[in-house]
């Protein structure tokens, strides 16, 4: 049983086709039960082909033995074979006892004994000694391997003979006739040299509540280490957890093309996990000044850095909860500085559906030091072109802001921290499409949709040209195109995101419902032609927003922090249609709007980032919910814990009155497109009392015809003559059943 939504029908324009993006899957729903490394090799793309784009689609779901509670690092690393050999001098001892290393051994070839009092018998008994098993390495060319065994009896001690009252009468020593004396025979160890970079970076959710079959996925581009994900490659996924567990599905999908300019090197500035006790120390022992060889034919080069802080147990919460600022130096100047902060962790989309009352389970709307439960570490990318010489050195050094702490538990920075260097750009004017924010269906975006109005989407200047306006073309599945015309002023290889207005086409917008596909397309940058078309066309699917009815009333109940409290209502173009702020501690409020046909946003916000509710405050409980103004009913009810902010998009569209099953019989229309008598054939759909409506693209009811069929088999005519040409809907309703067509009315 279901309600049937007006709905209009328009041609869909088909964007060129490119060559399709190849998959390759380097762990498969692996476990991470443990701290410890999961390393996969995978068959990656033989180099014989260059990609515009490399994609990781870093899914993680809930282990095998489920979720764990807390919030634990996981990092995606490449573990890049480089060819080149290097090695260690080790000390291989020239002998080894029962596995041990001795100084010295002393031994006979001959088995001993160990005398004792025998109780029993009152006389001296003995008992004769186990083995020792020494290892001789002696061979300085081959010093590992093992060039005899012996088998010695223990020495050097003495042995006691007793009367038969158990008293010591006389001794005798158990002389060695053989000795050995530690030497060590040097050699080296030789290994392939491993260069490990990181990939990606997630920290896990609290998942003690989260059910068996969550699974997230995070997207990360990883295009800059294509010339590594070639052949057969080691990828790691690390997991610093102490207990069970999550799973990690790494997808590196390949979209062939030219890239904006190709990969020179990439090489690393500063990798490990380090503890902060002071700048000073910082800086000298971690973060210190690194020479760096800028490669002949580089023509740019950015830092890519990925800080996370950590630990708390302190008087300032540091590091997961100060936030602190560095600075990225070229050849001394400071060229860029960063808050290394995740400042919008109450907007995460991984939120609790209920919390347990533990304390610290689910303080996942806390911000912390670039990172939040759940949400990958940002990846901060700085261009250094003007500061570097193709064919020179140039001295990369990062400062990290002073603070002064005190407690049993010091701070502590996971850095990655690399230098990308860029041959020539391969255009000049290129503008790409690089992502769809909304509509979409995709995890991250979850808390920015459903939407029905403003889509937004990300560009990249792929050109070298500063990038200074470009147009954006888009629709969804069934409806017209929009076009945008941006402007600004974009850097090459930067991104920025842009939300689209909807004009002419709201009324199709408004309109659908289920699920469907978004079309986007950028073209003319700057105003000429673009060079490379390839990375100009996106779609994504998403599921339509609910249809609510028009007069509603909004029944608000702060908690203890009233003021903390606002929501407000957004019509399809961006105006308020309603708002209420300043509210009194723990008071209901109840608001009625009317709303005519079209989209609405309605959004609460919470000054505090702590929602309505949040079990580890004292705040008090409230509620957001919507009523039908006319019945009373409350049809919505919003998650009071909702962190800083929540939006819900919803429509208010022409329902028909009563819930339908729709008919099994189809209706003929023709002649469709007609230039406004249409014929509606009745074939099949029977005797009895029938209706049919006709609905133009506002939702407005236009014709209702009432009729009696004998035996359903004739042909009704609608006449549409008097209005406007366009798409309308023509309903056929019997017995309580429904079917619904598009026709199109046209004089051409």
């Amino acid at each position: 049983m279901k309600k049937i939504l007006v709905a209009l029908g328009f041609l869909v324009l088909n964007f060129p086709v490119f060559a399709q993006s190849t998959t390759v899957t380097s762990h498969n729903d692996v476990d991470m039960g443990w701290y410890g490394n999961y390393d996969q090799w995978a068959q990656f793309p033989d180099g014989s082909q260059t990609y515009r784009k490399i994609i990781l689609h870093y899914t993680m779901g809930c282990a095998t033995g489920g979720c764990s509670p807390w919030d634990y690092t996981t990092q995606i690393q490449l573990r890049h074979r480089t060819g080149n050999m290097d090695s260690t001098l080790q000390q291989q001892p020239t002998f080894t006892v029962n596995g041990s290393v001795w100084d010295s051994v002393h031994y006979n070839n001959g088995i001993t004994y160990t005398t004792f009092y025998d109780t029993l018998n009152t006389t001296t008994d003995s008992v004769a000694n186990g083995t020792m098993t020494i290892i001789v390495y002696g061979d300085a060319m081959n010093p590992t391997v093992p060039t005899d065994t012996i088998l010695g009896y223990p020495t050097n001690y003495w042995n006691y003979e007793f009367d038969v009252t158990g008293t010591i009468i006389d001794s005798n020593y158990v002389s060695a006739d053989s000795s050995w004396y530690i030497g060590y025979l040097p050699w080296y160890n030789v290994f392939e040299v491993i260069e490990t970079y990181e990939l990606a970076r997630v920290i896990t959710p609290y998942g003690g509540n989260l059910p068996g079959t969550f699974a997230f996925t995070h997207d990360f581009d990883v295009t800059d280490f294509a010339e590594m994900l070639q052949d057969s490659v080691e990828i790691r996924a690390f997991y610093s957890g102490w207990s069970n567990g999550f799973s990690a599905t790494l997808d590196f999908e390949f979209f062939p093309g030219t890239p904006p300019a190709d990969v020179v090197d990439v090489s690393t500035i500063y990798r490990g996990d380090f503890g902060y006790s002071t700048s000073a120390n910082f800086e000298t022992n971690v973060l210190f000044p690194r020479n760096m060889f800028i490669e002949p034919g580089v023509a740019s080069a950015k830092v890519r850095m990925t800080a996370t802080g950590h630990g708390f147990d302190n008087n300032i919460y540091a590091a997961e909860f100060f936030p602190a600022t560095y600075y990225v130096k070229m050849d001394g100047l400071q060229t860029h500085s960063m808050l290394n902060w995740y400042d919008d962790c109450g907007e995460n989309p991984i939120y609790p559906d209920y919390e347990t009352g533990t304390a610290y389970v689910h303080t996942w709307l806390y911000d912390r030091a670039n990172w939040c439960p759940g949400e990958r570490a940002r990846i901060h990318q700085f261009n250094v072109t003007p500061y570097i010489t193709a064919n020179d050195t140039v001295t990369v050094d990062v400062d990290w802001q002073n603070y002064t702490w005190s407690g049993p538990q010091g701070p502590s920075y996971t850095i990655d921290c690399q230098l990308v260097e860029y041959g020539t750009a391969h255009f000049t004017n290129d503008v790409e499409l690089v992502e769809i924010i909304a509509p979409t269906d995709k995890d991250e975006y979850a808390r920015l949709n459903p939407i029905c109005s403003f889509p937004r989407v990300t560009i990249r200047n792929y050109g070298s040209a500063t990038l200074t306006s470009c147009d954006i073309d888009f629709h969804i599945d069934g409806g017209p195109t929009e076009s945008y015309h941006w402007t600004g002023s974009l850097p090459f290889m930067d991104t920025i995101s842009v939300s689209l207005p909807i004009s002419n086409i709201g009324a199709f917008w408004y309109t659908t419902t289920g699920q469907h596909i978004f079309y986007a397309t950028v073209s003319n940058p700057n105003g000429v032609t673009d060079q490379y078309t390839a990375n100009n066309d996106l779609t994504s699917n998403y599921t339509d927003v609910p249809t609510y009815v028009g007069d509603i009333i909004i029944n608000f109940k702060t908690n203890l922090m009233g003021a903390e409290s606002a929501f407000r209502l957004l019509d399809g173009t961006g105006n308020v249609v309603f708002q209420r702020s300043g509210m009194s501690n723990n008071t209901v409020y109840a608001d009625t709007v009317s709303l005519p046909w079209g989209c609405y946003m309605f959004e609460m916000t919470d000054s505090g980032d702590d929602g309505l509710y949040f079990y580890y405050s004292t705040q008090g409980t409230g509620y957001c919910r919507l009523k039908n103004a006319g019945t009373g009913i409350i049809f919505k009810t919003y998650k009071a814990n909702f962190g800083a902010k929540y939006t819900d998009y919803f429509k208010v569209g022409y329902l028909f009155d009563v819930e339908e099953e729709e008919l099994a019989s189809e209706m003929l229309i023709y002649p469709n497109p007609g230039p406004g008598i249409f014929n509606v054939d009745l074939l099949g759909f029977g005797q009895g009392e029938m209706n049919i409506q006709v609905y133009n693209m506002m939702g407005q009811l236009v014709v209702n015809k009432l009729f009696y069929s004998e035996n359903g088999q004739e042909i009704i005519q609608v006449d549409l003559s008097n209005f406007a040409d366009g798409m309308y809907i023509v309903k056929m309703g019997a017995n309580g059943k429904y079917h619904s067509q598009q026709v199109i009315k046209s004089r051409q």
